[in-house]
C-alpha cells in the first residue's frame, strides 16, 4: 500500500510538471541542447536563462532545419534575436554574431512600432519562417514558447567523487547487513 501511495504521488507531481510531454533534444552537430519553455519573448528568455542559456540561436540553415525537423514547422517559436537595444539592428540574446536569417517575405517590419521580438514558422506556409512580433503573452499570439539552447551538463569532478563514495557506502552497509 506504501508504495502504491509512492507510485500515485509521483504520478500526480509528474502529471502536473510542464515539461511532462518533452525531454530535451540533443543536437550532435552543435554538442547543445534544446527544450521548450513557455512565455512571452522576455518570460522564455528567463527560462532559457535558469536552464543555462538561451532562446535558441540560428547559426545556419542546416541548424534551422535540424530545428523544423526536430520541433516542426506549425506551431511558431520565440528564438533568440531581438532589436529591443536599437530598433533594426537585430541581436542573439546569447551574444553570438548574427550570420544566418529566414525573414519570410518582407520581414522585419515592426509594424506598429513595437515589434522587437522574433519567432519562427511564421505564415500560412510555416517552413521555419521568421518575423518580429511584440512582446504579448502566449494567449494573444497563439500560445507561443520558446526553444532554450544550452550546454549540456557536465557533473563536476567534486560530484562525481561523492556520487562514488556514496555507492561505496551502500554497498558496504548492504554487505554487513548480510554477514
Amino acid at each position: 500500500m506504501k508504495y502504491l501511495f509512492i507510485a500515485v504521488f509521483l504520478s500526480t507531481l509528474l502529471l502536473s510538471s510542464q515539461q511532462l510531454f518533452a525531454a530535451p533534444i540533443y543536437n550532435s552537430a552543435t554538442d547543445h541542447l534544446y527544450d521548450i519553455v513557455s512565455g512571452n519573448w522576455t518570460e522564455a528568455e528567463s527560462a532559457a536563462q535558469i536552464l543555462g542559456g538561451h532562446l535558441v540561436t540560428v547559426n545556419n540553415q542546416s541548424e534551422q532545419t535540424w530545428l523544423l525537423d526536430n520541433f516542426g514547422s506549425t506551431l511558431r517559436y520565440w528564438i533568440g534575436l531581438n532589436d529591443v537595444a536599437l530598433e533594426g539592428t537585430f541581436v542573439w540574446s546569447s551574444g553570438e554574431p548574427v550570420t544566418y536569417t529566414n525573414w519570410g517575405t518582407g520581414e522585419p517590419t515592426n509594424s506598429q512600432g513595437n515589434e522587437h521580438y522574433v519567432a519562427m514558422n511564421w505564415g500560412s506556409n510555416g517552413n521555419g519562417v521568421w518575423n518580429d512580433f511584440p512582446n504579448l503573452s502566449q494567449v494573444a499570439w497563439n500560445n507561443y514558447s520558446g526553444i532554450a539552447e544550452y550546454v549540456c551538463p557536465v557533473p563536476e569532478p567534486t560530484s562525481m567523487v561523492l556520487f562514488g563514495i556514496g555507492l561505496l557506502g551502500a554497498g558496504a552497509i548492504r554487505r554487513r547487513k548480510k554477514i
